[in-house]
């Protein structure tokens, strides 16, 4: 038996090993006889196995239990109060947040798609920048950069 294989039946089964699976009893015995790491890992298992179980818990006092009765639901449903008349009555204030929080992301997108639009003339645009690239490309005219267009 390897040590990594003695390891993780360690893990599986405890520091007991009548345990562990019959087939590897002998060997892990065998194991434990020979090896100082495998010694050392299974008391370090056998310490950690007596500390949980060893490990209690206090019982709840009974105030503890009577809070613990006190959050529990009485099977009542609880309603929230009512407002008497007026103009909240008709309609709730997470009605507005939520509406202006719409109008306000409707706005914004009203804005950007605005400044998103090309200008209505760019026939002079565009016909400048393609008379500039084709006398870019097709002449070397130093008059052409100087502004000379003729």
């Amino acid at each position: 038996m390897t040590l990594e294989r003695f390891e993780t039946l360690l893990d599986l089964y405890g520091p007991n090993i009548a345990d562990w699976p019959e087939t590897d009893r002998q060997s892990a015995d065998q194991l434990l006889a020979e090896s100082d790491a495998a010694q050392e890992l299974m008391a370090d298992a056998a310490f950690m196995m007596d500390a949980l179980d060893s490990y209690t818990v206090a019982e709840p006092s009974p105030e503890f239990d009577a809070r613990l009765l006190d959050l529990a639901p009485t099977g009542k449903p609880v309603l929230p109060a009512k407002t008497s008349g007026g103009f909240f009555s008709w309609f709730d204030v997470r009605m507005f947040s939520t509406a202006g929080a719409a109008l306000a992301c409707a706005a914004f997108g009203l804005v950007i798609g605005l400044n998103a639009i090309e200008p209505a003339d760019t026939t002079t645009t565009n016909d400048e920048a393609e008379m500039f690239m084709t006398a870019a490309l097709t002449s070397y005219d130093t008059a052409f950069w100087e502004g000379d267009e003729g």
